[in-house]
């Protein structure tokens, strides 16, 4: 039984977000990994299935979770890690539960979705491709949670050279820098 609060949890992370507004597992996993990828902790050897290279040693700025995402990824073992990946995602949505006690999940998740359309108002109204490439890269989090990210995504981008972010190597292995 949960008691609805009043206000608005401010301080999520967008993946903390995520949690919050119910999105897929599979988002969720890929926004913690593009997020480690991003902090420069690990880097993707093959996508499918995903193997990815633990950066030793790790950055400072990790959140537990992504730590314990990292962990999951150390072993070879395919059971294990879907057993840390599992754990790791029963303790994110405990540790969220516990963060919104005493606030309105209504009013919150509403404060998240405007984040969200905020964060693709910038993409979109950007002015030149490089702009709208940079804002891009700065909000993917945000991003992410659209419901229809793929849709959105290929609609922003659908005109105009794209310009990747300078992390997409360590997310994309067989993706190379060309200077045409």
């Amino acid at each position: 039984m949960k008691i609805e609060g009043h206000g608005i949890k401010r301080g999520l992370t967008a993946i903390e977000a995520a949690i919050l507004m119910e999105q897929p597992m599979d988002k969720i996993l890929t926004m913690i990994l593009f997020s480690v990828i991003k902090k420069d902790a690990a880097s993707v050897i093959n996508k499918d299935p995903l193997k990815i290279k633990v950066t030793d040693p790790l950055p400072e700025d990790l959140r537990p979770y992504e730590v314990k995402f990292l962990n999951a990824f150390d072993t070879n073992n395919s059971k294990e890690r879907q057993r840390t990946l599992q754990k790791m995602m029963v303790e994110l949505i405990k540790s969220v539960g516990n963060k919104m006690q005493g606030f309105s999940h209504k009013e919150t998740v509403a404060y998240y979705k405007n984040i969200m359309e905020r964060a693709w108002n910038q993409v979109e109204t950007a002015d030149t491709p490089e702009v709208k490439s940079q804002k891009f890269d700065e909000n993917i989090g945000w991003t992410m949670l659209e419901k229809d990210f793929n849709d959105q995504t290929e609609e922003v981008f659908r005109t105009g050279p794209v310009f990747v972010p300078i992390w997409w190597g360590r997310y994309d292995p067989t993706w190379t820098h060309s200077t045409s």
